[in-house]
């Protein structure tokens, strides 16, 4: 029985070391209408958060909170290679927080990592106009 019970815990312990690089990328947090994306090194989209809105997210506004000088984000139309529904253009240092105001209307938000240009101490911020049922 010991034998059965190690083996399963040293088969548990490989599964997790090899499924922690898939856990590697952003730090998103969601609180009440709120995400927050930090640590910022890939891709995101609104599906991750919110399945249930294929439409989009009701969307109040985005901001972009740049870690440095150059740094900018391209948030496209629900995919890679779609149109930009937020593209900051460069900032010209770490205070220079860019926002696009969307007023609520459904907003398929996704960030493009591989168009943006983006520095240590960069950070996201969507306000979203969600139903008391669906906060976080």
């Amino acid at each position: 029985m010991k034998k059965v019970r190690t083996m399963a815990i040293a088969a548990l312990l490989a599964l997790i070391v090899i499924a922690v690089p898939a856990w590697a990328g952003n730090t998103v947090t969601a609180d009440g209408n709120f995400i927050y994306i930090t640590s910022i090194d890939s891709d995101w989209t609104w599906t991750s958060l919110l399945p249930n809105y294929a439409a989009g997210a009701p969307a109040i506004s985005i901001q972009f909170n740049p870690g440095a000088a150059n740094d900018e984000a391209v948030f496209l139309a629900g995919a890679a290679g779609k149109a930009a529904v937020f593209a900051t253009g460069k900032c010209t240092d770490e205070h220079d927080a860019r926002i696009k105001m969307f007023d609520g209307i459904p907003v398929k938000i996704f960030f493009d990592y591989s168009e943006s240009t983006i520095s240590t101490g960069a950070s996201i911020t969507i306000v979203l106009r969600l139903p008391v049922a669906d906060q976080f």
